[in-house]
């Protein structure tokens, strides 16, 4: 029996189609200095983890990673924060990063395309197809570092 251990992008490739359908959608780009100001604060306030630089092809971006409290780990969690926050996000980003190591899980929580900070669900929808080659990178580091079980957990405004 093959198995494919890729995840499918059609959910994204379709949302992405749909968006481009929608009156008003022009394509638009995150805030990337919106993101660098934000990735600049998250690292001077990460009490717990490791960041790190990942490539999305025409920018790094932050993630945030912990190891596994137990060895060997049971695999990795990929956090994507909500709409307009960061990988640390205290509400819901920073619990996951920093519990399920405790649970035998490595954890990488990654910063996610921002816009304007009174920007609206709507406002996101052009942008998500920044969020691939952000879930691709982040995939591949924890490939990298030996996982082969990678779990995806999003909030708010993260669709794939």
């Amino acid at each position: 029996m093959h198995t494919n251990n890729s995840l499918s992008l059609l959910p994204v490739a379709t949302v992405i189609f749909l968006t481009g359908l929608l009156p008003g959608s022009a394509l638009a780009a995150a805030d990337l200095a919106r993101e660098q100001r934000l990735a600049e604060q998250t690292v001077d306030a990460i009490l717990d983890g490791d960041p790190v630089e990942l490539d999305a092809g025409e920018h790094t971006f932050l993630g945030i990673f912990m190891t596994a409290e137990h060895t060997p780990a049971k695999g990795a969690v990929l956090v994507l924060h909500g709409r307009g926050t960061h990988p640390d996000w205290h509400q819901v980003a920073n619990p996951l990063l920093t519990t399920l190591p405790a649970a035998g899980r490595a954890t990488l929580s990654l910063q996610m395309p921002v816009l304007a900070r009174d920007a609206k669900f709507h406002d996101y929808l052009p942008v998500f197809p920044e969020a691939i080659p952000r879930i691709d990178a982040g995939i591949s580091k924890l490939r990298v570092l030996g996982f082969e079980r990678i779990i995806l957990v999003a909030h708010s405004c993260v669709c794939i």
